[in-house]
């Protein structure tokens, strides 16, 4: 019985399952001629600069946004205290 769990242990550590669970996949989209169709999530893909350029505009507008409004406030208040 010790020897079965140590078994599976490797066999769970090394990630065969996954890789013959995969393999599994692959023939059942052979057999169904859908291999045509890929699904871009299965995969990696290389994530680079260009996919955070929104978030990298977002912050600059925020940036300037918080800038602007600080400016205005220190202004609004000097002429306040006059």
């Amino acid at each position: 019985m010790m020897r079965i769990n140590e078994i599976i242990d490797r066999v769970v550590e090394a990630g065969l399952h996954k890789l013959w669970y995969s393999l599994l996949m692959h023939g059942f989209k052979i057999y169904s001629h859908k291999i045509a169709f890929i699904h871009p999530l299965e995969e990696y893909y290389s994530f680079n600069l260009y996919h955070m350029q929104p978030a990298f505009y977002l912050l600059f507008m925020g940036w300037c946004l918080s800038v602007f409004c600080f400016m205005f406030e220190v202004l609004y208040f000097r002429l306040l205290s006059k």
